[in-house]
């Protein structure tokens, strides 16, 4: 039987998990808000007002893109 292989996190492995469940969390936070329903971890945000619940969530959904974008770059190509 053979042993599990290593799995092996590096930086940009790190930055693109984390970017994607940005992006999927402020994207989620966006459509879910459009029906009138909050996830429980934003309810905080939503207390804060309109315009800045609105920007936070944008703020989340951009972030995650550019950190996901950041990671899947391969910096030998540049």
């Amino acid at each position: 039987m053979e042993p599990a292989p290593k799995i092996h996190l590096n930086r940009h492995s790190i930055l693109l998990l984390l970017g994607f469940g940005l992006f999927i969390c402020g994207s989620l936070s966006l459509i879910l808000s459009m029906v009138g329903v909050e996830l429980v971890a934003f309810k905080w945000i939503r207390a804060l007002g309109f315009p800045f619940d609105l920007a936070t969530k944008f703020a989340l959904l951009l972030s995650g893109l550019v950190m996901a974008y950041l990671g899947s770059m391969d910096r030998e190509q540049q």
